[in-house]
């Protein structure tokens, strides 16, 4: 059976002089340490830190016995429960137990701090758009997230699909106005995607399921649906396309040069993101190693892929390799200085407008249809994850000559006259 009792601790004493007296859980070994609502000075305490005021005193009693009959409540359930979980039973936070406190736009800011701190940056500035044209819709910067429902996601969507002017700092720490044009479909649901996914999470550090505590009750995605937008037109381009962006002139040290670059290296290495390539610093023993960056956290291998190192590359990676963190501050400045790069690409090459993933895509799409491999041999050479051979691959160690042969492939079929 847990414990509680009552304590001040010198070392808690704040600058005021006044010291938070906490209640002492002890459940299973251990303890955990809530504040409380009261406030004690030196005054009211023995040189042993033990509480003295008589009126205090008996206010605590009358509380300890409050406590205790919530532990005596939980019944067997309480040995299926850690020292956390008993506090956040008896003595829930006040600020959370208000409906109307627990704001959405505080708690995205919060979830993208966290993600930041765990290396997720492109995830982290993903729901950061999220938190930002939410708040620029209410026009402000608390909302409760009870007042999220069905109704208000419909007027959020309409907002975004129309044009508005958006205020944001640039990388000088400068306010500046962008003209934002409004979201088509795919847009439009891969945004509700990731607020959903924040509303969801929101829900999880809040509500506590098996304790029956119920702080976000409203579920406005249940009758706002999510539409999947009609499927995009592929963005594999022809392997002429990419042979006349490989040979096109571009000024050297421009934008453009580093579209091109860029774009060449994506085919070469087989379809890298731009985020692993801006993160790569070194390669070994004639390979380029490295775990994709978009799926290394769902994955049980990482993401792990292997690449050879051919010469192509290795001429483009020379000029760039450890240098592109120095020259732009995030993966986010680096894929915008490819897509602008890759404009003047287009024009200059005389090509219809690619972007950098039709890179991947050419890579993929080349594999299978001219080259003739299996949908399974292009996942693996995507490095995509495939659940139906996920039990098959633990007993299989990963071999890299499928890659190689595909990539073999795909350059002397750019090299063909």
């Amino acid at each position: 059976m847990a414990t509680v009792k009552f304590k001040a601790h010198k070392h808690h004493k704040k600058s005021d002089g006044t010291i938070n007296v906490k209640l002492v859980i002890y459940h299973k070994g251990k303890r955990v340490y809530p504040d409380t609502s009261h406030y004690v000075t030196e005054s009211q305490l023995t040189k042993k830190y033990e509480i003295k005021d008589k009126d205090l005193i008996a206010k605590l009693t009358r509380e300890l016995a409050d406590y205790r009959e919530k532990i005596s409540s939980l019944g067997s359930s309480i040995n299926y429960m850690s020292a956390e979980e008993v506090s956040k039973h008896i003595l829930p936070d006040p600020d959370l137990d208000k409906p109307d406190s627990i704001d959405f736009i505080a708690f995205g800011k919060s979830r993208v701090a966290e993600l930041r701190e765990e290396g997720r940056d492109s995830y982290a500035g993903t729901l950061r758009t999220v938190v930002n044209n939410f708040s620029d819709f209410v026009k402000s910067d608390k909302f409760n997230i009870q007042n999220i429902t069905s109704d208000l996601l419909k007027q959020y969507e309409k907002y975004l699909r129309s044009p508005y002017i958006q205020k944001r700092e640039n990388q000088f720490k400068k306010i500046v106005e962008v003209q934002q044009p409004g979201m088509e479909d795919a847009g439009i649901y891969a945004h509700m995607k990731n607020f959903r996914i924040l509303f969801n999470a929101a829900r999880d550090r809040y509500n506590d399921m098996d304790l029956g505590i119920i702080r976000i009750p409203n579920y406005p995605f249940q009758k706002y649906k999510l539409k999947e937008p009609a499927p995009a037109d592929k963005r594999s381009v022809r392997i002429e396309v990419v042979r006349l962006i490989r040979d096109v002139e571009v000024p050297a040290g421009g934008r453009a040069e580093i579209g091109r670059d860029m774009f060449m290296l994506s085919f070469y290495l087989c379809g890298m993101n731009a985020v692993d390539i801006y993160h790569l610093d070194k390669v070994k023993a004639g390979r380029v190693d490295y775990n994709r960056s978009k799926t290394k956290d769902k994955r049980a291998d990482s993401a792990f892929f292997s690449v050879k190192l051919i010469p192509e590359a290795k001429v483009i990676l020379d000029k760039y390799l450890g240098k592109l963190p120095g020259k732009y501050s995030t993966p986010k400045t680096f894929r915008k200085a490819i897509s602008d790069g890759l404009k003047q690409v287009s024009v200059l090459a005389d090509v219809d407008p690619v972007d950098f993933y039709s890179a991947r895509h050419t890579v993929g799409n080349e594999a299978r249809n001219t080259l003739g491999y299996s949908k399974s041999d292009v996942a693996e050479l995507l490095n995509h994850s495939q659940p139906e051979f996920r039990v098959t691959d633990t007993y299989i160690k990963r071999q890299w000559t499928l890659i190689d042969e595909i990539q073999e492939k795909l350059l002397a079929l750019l090299n063909a006259v």
